[in-house]
């Protein structure tokens, strides 16, 4: 056990990095001592108005604790030096089992669909890209209809700028793209738990399709028909200096 001393009038302060809506780090927290916690943030700078919501939840309950909407300042400098033609499909990759990850409903979208196919690799990939291949060649996929690009290779930000659409699994990519504007389709069952609160939203800008239905394809293309760019919230709101907030 180690003691800590903590100074009453030091500010912690939580930047969203990811899901935070039905999300048990930041949901629910009903029973916090009336002295707090030493290792609670005692704020909190979120992306959007939902994660906002879902916060104060229980924070508004709290008069030592406040949540403000930062914005995402990365998302709102580089949408600002971006100019590229949007001509991708971006499928952002997870670590777990590819044919599961990857169905093979989505593997047909590869071939009918006259779209170059971005398939984005996790930070912390459990199979190397001749796995990725190899798969791929099974269903006699073009190997140039589709690239696989590194984590490291460039920021997420100019691929999901460069892309028409975005798939996934369940990836957190999912909130970053909607600020870009840029419409996800969500694949995994996972992934409609994490960001059902999204989906009846106005920007109508994630969605969730059951690759296991008959009709997958033809509910794709439709998405897929009516995405054109919309306006990113990033356009709404100056970059932020933190350190003026």
């Amino acid at each position: 056990i180690v003691n800590i001393d903590v100074n009453p009038q030091d500010k912690t302060i939580d930047f969203q990095h990811g899901p935070q809506i039905n999300h048990m780090v930041f949901s629910e927290w009903n029973k916090i001592p009336k002295t707090g916690y030493n290792l609670m943030p005692k704020e909190y700078w979120v992306w959007d108005k939902e994660s906002k919501t879902n916060l104060e939840k229980w924070t508004l309950t709290r008069d030592d604790i406040q949540v403000k909407l930062a914005g995402h300042p990365y998302l709102q400098y580089k949408i600002s030096k971006n100019t590229k033609f949007k001509s991708n499909i971006l499928f952002s990759m997870q670590t777990f089992q590819l044919n599961k990850m990857i169905p093979e409903e989505i593997l047909h979208l590869i071939k009918k669909w006259n779209f170059r196919w971005v398939f984005r690799l996790h930070p912390r990939s459990s199979f190397s890209t001749t796995e990725i291949v190899a798969y791929f060649d099974n269903f006699e996929i073009d190997r140039n209809s589709y690239i696989l690009e590194s984590p490291y290779e460039k920021p997420l930000t100019e691929s999901l700028l460069a892309a028409n659409l975005h798939f996934s699994a369940f990836s957190g990519c999912t909130l970053e793209a909607r600020s870009l504007g840029v419409k996800t389709i969500l694949i995994n069952s996972v992934g409609y738990d994490m960001f059902k609160d999204y989906m009846d939203l106005n920007d109508n800008l994630i969605c969730f399709l059951n690759p296991k239905e008959n009709n997958f394809i033809e509910k794709a293309t439709k998405v897929l028909n009516a995405s054109i760019p919309g306006v990113s919230d990033v356009k709404k709101t100056k970059i932020i200096n933190p350190l003026y907030f």
